[in-house]
């Protein structure tokens, strides 16, 4: 109670901010997993009317719009988005190095466990809108999705902003959407993508974030360790976006020609990552937690 108390006067406090952040944050992540679950045991009888509804409807919309929500939807490209925290947050960089890469490895596990064969490889193509592309590894979960709500997860954790949660919450949303748009999965496959993308993206945010863990470690360092520390995760900040955008070299996002928005949003946000990377590591300042 005394807290709470205090809160109030001291609206700027850091921890109250976080310990209120963490309290909606959790209500909101506890409703949309209680509806991703209630969706796993109603959508699979009716998974494929459900996807030539939504397909049909979702086409409306111009082929140019979904092929460049679906590219922010792939691994990297959501990583890339990320990295737009990572000069006032560098401890992010392993967030997305460990939570990303068992959320990855979810959920490519679970392709080929579950092995269900996308839209376009057993429905008459002329059936429902497609947009073509050579896509034959297993559906569920959508991969797409999961890169979309592991960002949201990860957003309603570091940042404060409502307009911005709910912006890239709608974005997440959208990721998923495009992939029955363009004809390569199942509403399940969004939503069990959806389900594990939410879960790592939140709760591998909020062991980096949570009050008393950083309480806890700040009490054994001294401010020359901490002052290591930081540069250690500015410097694999670094090194994170260059691989990721030597990676966008290498290989290309899909339907080029078509994909110029999404290819210079995913360069914009890198340079800016970058450059305010080095910005900081030149700064030196305390430790961003």
């Amino acid at each position: 109670m005394i807290k709470k108390i205090v809160c109030r006067k001291q609206k700027t406090s850091p921890d109250c901010d976080s310990e209120q952040s963490f309290r909606v944050s959790r209500s909101i992540l506890m409703l949309l997993l209680t509806l991703a679950f209630a969706g796993l045991f109603v959508a699979e009888e009716r998974n494929q009317s459900m996807f030539f509804t939504l397909n049909a409807f979702l086409s409306q919309l111009p082929d140019f719009f979904w092929i460049n929500i679906t590219n922010l939807g792939s691994t990297l490209a959501g990583a890339a988005l990320l990295c737009l925290l990572l000069p006032k947050r560098p401890k992010l960089a392993v967030h997305l190095l460990i939570s990303g890469l068992l959320c990855t490895l979810i959920i490519y596990g679970l392709k080929h466990s579950l092995d269900v064969l996308r839209p376009h490889l057993i429905l008459d193509k002329a059936s429902f809108h497609f947009i073509e592309t050579n896509i034959t590894s297993p559906a569920r979960p959508s991969g797409h999705t999961a890169t979309g709500f592991f960002i949201a997860g990860t957003a309603w954790i570091f940042l404060r902003t409502k307009t911005l949660r709910l912006g890239i919450s709608l974005l997440a949303i959208l990721i998923g959407l495009s992939r029955v748009a363009i004809g390569v999965h199942w509403p399940l496959d969004l939503i069990w993508g959806a389900l594990i993308g939410l879960g790592m993206g939140y709760f591998g945010a909020l062991l980096i974030t949570r009050p008393f863990l950083i309480t806890r470690l700040s009490s054994y360092r001294n401010s020359h360790e901490a002052e290591a520390k930081e540069i250690g995760y500015r410097i694999l900040s670094l090194c994170l976006i260059c691989f990721i955008s030597a990676y966008f070299i290498v290989k290309p996002l899909p339907y080029s020609g078509e994909n110029l928005p999404s290819l210079i949003a995913i360069y914009l946000a890198l340079t800016v990552s970058f450059l305010g990377c080095i910005k900081a590591l030149k700064e030196r300042k305390k430790p961003l937690i």
